[in-house]
């Protein structure tokens, strides 16, 4: 991912006004391991500046401020990437962490999540949200493949494997 940082680097040295390359830069400052959140963050406000309607960058900050625990800044980004573009799927999930985080309304947080993640592969972080919002609603079966699908992408995090046996223990698993 490093490496990717330094192309996007390059890039912006030839088009330093490109919002979709800045966008791509904080995408990847924020799957780095040691979590670039703070570069992230520059590099979507700088392409917010550029492109005021681009709900793709209003969601991306909605993202880091539900990370960095500031919902309200997130909710007022997730409402106008929303206007923007109704079908924008990093706003949904964006919609639906607050939720879960809070521990508010399990059914909205779910659907916000499930319309945002059809048909496209996430972060472990949000198959595991989901896989919590299913085992809510007594969905097991997809609680444990969303749960099976964030151990497979994030196997040093311990708390998808507590979700998972969680889940698993509700689902009658107790014969150990």
């Amino acid at each position: 991912m490093y490496e990717a940082i330094l192309d996007y680097d390059e890039s912006l040295k030839l088009r330093p006004d490109s919002a979709r390359v800045l966008l791509n830069r904080a995408d990847a400052y924020m799957n780095l391991d040691i979590g670039r959140l703070n570069d992230a963050l520059a590099d979507v406000n700088r392409a917010i500046e550029l492109e005021p309607r681009l709900a793709t960058a209003r969601a991306m900050r909605a993202r880091l401020m539900t990370w960095r625990g500031d919902y309200i800044a997130a909710k007022g980004d997730i409402d106008a990437a929303l206007d923007f573009d109704q079908d924008n799927k990093i706003a949904w999930v964006c919609q639906g962490e607050p939720l879960l985080i809070k521990d508010q309304s399990n059914a909205e947080a779910l659907q916000a999540y499930e319309k945002g993640m059809a048909g496209a592969e996430w972060l472990p972080r949000d198959y595991h949200n989901r896989g919590i919002l299913r085992r809510r609603a007594a969905r097991l079966p997809d609680a444990l493949t969303d749960h099976d699908q964030a151990v497979r992408m994030a196997p040093c995090v311990s708390r998808v494997y507590v979700a998972r046996a969680t889940t698993r223990r509700l689902a009658g698993d107790t014969t150990g």
